[in-house]
C-alpha cells in the first residue's frame, strides 16, 4: 500500500550496510544490490528483480527472490498485489 500510494519508508541501518558489504564480497555482486538483498532478508519480504545474474547469485543464499519477467508484472507488484 505504502508503495501505491507513494509513500516509502527509509530502512536501512549500519547493520544493513555491514550486512550489504559482506554479502557483496561474499557473492562477488554490487554494494546496492545487496544493499537490497540484506533488507529483504531482514524483513523477510520476497525480492524481485530483473537482473538473472542477480537472482541466480541471491538464490545461493536467499529463496525469497523472484525473477521480475514482464510488464505485466510489473502492474501487479504496484497495484497492491498481496501476492508474496
Amino acid at each position: 500500500d505504502a508503495l501505491k500510494e507513494g509513500v516509502l519508508q527509509t530502512v536501512a541501518s549500519l547493520e544493513d550496510l555491514r550486512e550489504a558489504g559482506n554479502l557483496s564480497l561474499q557473492l562477488n555482486h554490487g554494494l546496492a544490490d545487496c544493499l537490497y538483498i540484506a533488507l529483504a532478508r531482514r524483513m523477510g519480504a520476497r525480492l524481485v528483480t530483473a537482473d538473472e545474474r542477480m537472482r541466480a547469485k541471491t538464490v545461493q543464499i536467499y529463496a525469497r527472490v523472484a525473477m521480475l519477467e514482464s510488464e505485466v508484472q510489473v502492474a501487479e507488484y504496484t497495484e497492491g498485489s498481496k501476492a508474496t
